[in-house]
């Protein structure tokens, strides 16, 4: 299956390490509405919903 490159995409890891590392792969591949979840599933838990547990 192919990505869409006219929506956006979301990119997201534990630490956010890989989901950068993809999104460089994704940008330079021309997908320019691309993100990811800057210090990964981790920081989202600390600064969204602390009562989630962290894996």
């Amino acid at each position: 299956s192919k990505l869409p490159q006219d929506k956006p995409i979301i990119l997201h890891c534990k630490s956010g390490v890989r989901s950068a590392e993809c999104l460089a792969v994704l940008k330079n591949a021309g997908f320019s509405d691309a993100t990811h979840v800057s210090g990964g599933v981790v920081a989202w838990v600390k600064q969204i919903d602390p009562s989630l547990p962290i894996y």
